[in-house]
């Protein structure tokens, strides 16, 4: 495939935020009145001193509708473990920090309890007032870590992490009704689960190596949003231990990507190793996608990597982890995927990473990837980007790919010379939009957009682009074959196809969920459905489409 130019890409807010050190976090939250984006960054600025003072680091976050109109900001002390979005025009931001946690209209107080740390738990509304919020103290007799979290299938929070005694002594650790005795000797992984009131709801451990170099590390967890499945993705290089097993992990020279499953009530299921390689396994992101009925993870490895049950390893990038790979499976059992490869493999300055999995409206991946190289391999399929190289040159690419066969329909790629870093991106379901967000270092073009950071610093950036003319199936040359009425819909939405017959329609919710409707020929009654924006699946005798509607 040949990549092109992108188009209708836009600055989001302003052309670029300037003498930003870091891009944190994007989220967006859904809204039938006003979606709009939630946004951490963090600042470097002068001190003012004169003469080139020593830069001071503010944490900030911000919020902007979707059409980049500011909203709020305030300035936040410690950075936040994670942006949830509930899809019910809140968000909640998770963090630790000290005695006071600040916010838009003021702090929320610590724990009463004697700690030396606070976990912070607090949600907002588009005004970014605080709406709930809960503490838990962390005292100094365990150390405890939050690797990620998300809400699960009821509303409530589920996370990952591990715990460990801050010293070699055993330590008692309380979680709600449960209490553990903690091996200082080993790091104690879990998983667990709090009510939004602040309950803690249960939780399940299993523990592995704690010191030395090769050591266990569960980075990322999802739910199947189905049957309440909870898996946890790291890397295993020793062993993990069980309540009823354990699962050995590579040699010193290989280590493992593990996937484990518990079942919705946090109960110990199955865990096993899917994939080696040399050097390091990473996970960058894992997510479940309700319409495929299938979990999709992403990660970077090393030159000799073994990943759809090969016969003999994959050959690589040289370096220690500078090769990506997306991949889906279900049952713990990978079903497919891709490697993207740097075209020269014999410079370990080249290298491929990708930071998080996306889905468009017609539910195909929707990658953005960072590539250190004018030429690349996705798959078996040679990609030339044909501009101007040098050996600092980072650029961003973007693509759409199949989620059944991983195969490419769109790439798009920046240009210029410099350093380009996406780092969190999000998607806009109603309006069809991809929110890039990052740093960039130096000259940075894309598509019809362009700018050069500012004092030597990295410029934090977040680009808009639209996707509405995308083609969602490549059964169709056009979706004007197809007639949806009326739109928006309160009690029904009615079909028709000229020049084919309809043979079934399928509705989906923003998160991919199937949603029980009633089809009469081509009438498909929607009045059970809340308000919001659905996806009507629509398979005729010449093809599937992709159809979007809003429910009022």
């Amino acid at each position: 495939m040949t990549p092109v130019s992108a188009q209708n890409v836009s600055w989001f807010e302003q052309e670029h935020f300037q003498h930003t050190e870091d891009f944190k976090q994007l989220t967006y939250v859904s809204s039938p009145d006003q979606p709009f984006l939630a946004v951490y960054l963090e600042h470097l600025a002068n001190d003012g001193g004169g003469g080139g003072g020593n830069p001071t680091q503010t944490d900030r976050m911000y919020a902007y509708d979707t059409a980049g109109t500011h909203l709020w900001h305030y300035d936040v002390l410690t950075p936040p473990i994670a942006i949830l979005s509930k899809e019910d025009d809140r968000f909640w931001v998770i963090t630790y920090g000290a005695e006071t946690l600040n916010t838009l209209n003021g702090t929320i107080p610590g724990s009463p309890e004697e700690a030396v740390r606070h976990l912070y738990f607090a949600e907002f509304d588009i005004e970014g007032t605080v709406t709930n919020s809960f503490v838990w103290g962390i005292t100094e007799d365990v150390e405890m870590y939050i690797n990620d979290i998300c809400f699960d299938i009821n509303g409530d929070f589920i996370f990952t992490g591990r715990l460990n005694p801050p010293d070699l002594s055993p330590a008692i650790f309380d979680f709600g009704e449960e209490q553990l005795t903690l091996d200082p000797n080993l790091w104690t992984h879990y998983v667990a689960r709090a009510t939004t009131d602040g309950a803690q709801d249960g939780i399940s451990t299993f523990t592995g190596k704690r010191f030395g170099s090769q050591r266990g590390v569960i980075t990322h967890l999802a739910q199947n949003s189905t049957d309440g499945t909870i898996v946890l993705a790291g890397r295993l290089n020793d062993t993990l231990h069980f309540e009823t097993t354990h699962l050995v992990g590579a040699s010193d020279i290989y280590q493992d990507l593990c996937l484990i499953s518990f079942s919705e009530n946090l109960e110990f299921t199955d865990a096993r190793s899917v994939l080696s390689s040399t050097y390091g396994t990473l996970t960058n992101d894992l997510v479940y996608n309700a319409h495929h009925d299938r979990f999709y993870i992403t990660g970077n490895l090393g030159n000799m990597m073994y990943l759809l049950d090969e016969e003999d390893p994959q050959q690589g990038h040289t370096g220690t982890t500078q090769n990506a790979y997306i991949a889906s499976f279900s049952d713990l059992e990978i079903s497919g995927g891709v490697y993207l490869i740097p075209g020269d493999m014999s410079n370990f300055e080249r290298y491929i990473t990708i930071s998080n999995v996306l889905f468009d409206n017609g539910y195909n991946l929707l990658i953005v990837a960072n590539v250190h190289e004018n030429a690349f391999w996705i798959g078996e399929e040679p990609i030339q980007i044909d501009v101007p190289f040098a050996v600092v040159d980072y650029e961003l690419v973007q693509f759409t790919m199949d989620a059944d066969d991983f195969t490419l329909q769109d790439l798009y790629f920046s240009e210029g010379v410099g350093q380009v870093f996406a780092r969190n991106n999000c998607y806009d379901p109603a309006s069809e939009a991809l929110y890039m967000a990052g740093n960039f270092n130096g000259d940075f073009v894309y598509g019809n957009i362009a700018a050069s950071s500012t004092g030597g610093l990295n410029d934090a950036f977040i680009l808009k682009q639209d996707l509405t003319e995308t083609v969602t199936s490549a059964n169709f040359e056009a979706s004007s074959q197809i007639l949806l009425f009326p739109n928006p819909a309160s009690e029904y939405i009615r079909i028709e196809t000229p020049g084919s017959v309809l043979v079934s329609v399928q509705v989906y919710d923003a998160i991919g969920k199937i949603c029980g409707v009633e089809q009469l020929s081509s009438r498909v009654d929607v009045s059970r459905l809340s308000p919001g924006m659905y996806s009507a699946e629509i398979v005729t005798t010449s093809g599937k489409i992709i159809e979007r509607f809003v429910k009022r």
